[in-house]
């Protein structure tokens, strides 16, 4: 079985990695981004997938089966950043007018468009391991019936009596 600590570590190491291969990402598009609309939209998808990334540092200690599980997505998310920075850089060299014609520019057999969905698909996965483990942290109390740390008017009864789904 492996060190929790290593394992925490580990997926820090990878989610700081990602944050900052979409930082520099970032960078690069908010060069650009003033000259045409799809490239602001690119810039804000980065910079919310940048904040959900920051959400995961923090609560990466709470969860370690769940953090670890994220890891995957979370450095394929940081490898795909990493390469469309190295596409638009090898785009902006090739083109006589620069980043003018991104939209002609090919990533990954798709266009910029099909990489503002891969980011939403990456970010969308970790915000559900990040709401997996906000769930896991505030309501394990209440399942493992610790009364102390239980939310007002909620018991262990009610949590599996409001789980239960009646048909009518």
């Amino acid at each position: 079985m492996a060190d929790p600590l290593s394992i925490t570590a580990s997926v820090l190491a990878v989610v700081t990695a990602a944050i900052q291969s979409t930082k520099s990402l970032s960078a690069t598009v908010k060069r650009y981004k003033d000259r045409d609309k799809t490239l602001g939209r690119l810039q804000d998808e980065l910079e919310d997938l940048t904040a959900v990334l920051s959400s995961l540092t923090e609560a990466a200690d709470s969860d370690k089966s769940m953090s670890t599980l994220l890891k995957g997505p979370v450095g394929r998310c940081s490898q795909v950043c990493r390469e469309f920075e190295g596409a638009m850089e090898q785009f902006r060299g090739k083109t006589k007018t620069g980043l003018r014609d991104w939209t002609k520019m090919e990533f990954m057999r798709g266009n910029i468009h099909d990489f503002m969905d891969t980011l939403a698909s990456y970010k969308s996965t970790i915000m559900v391991g990040l709401g997996t483990i906000t769930m896991s942290v505030t309501y394990s109390p209440c399942l493992l019936g610790n009364s102390a740390n239980r939310p007002r008017g909620i018991t262990p009864n009610s949590v599996t009596k409001s789980s239960k789904v009646t048909a009518r």
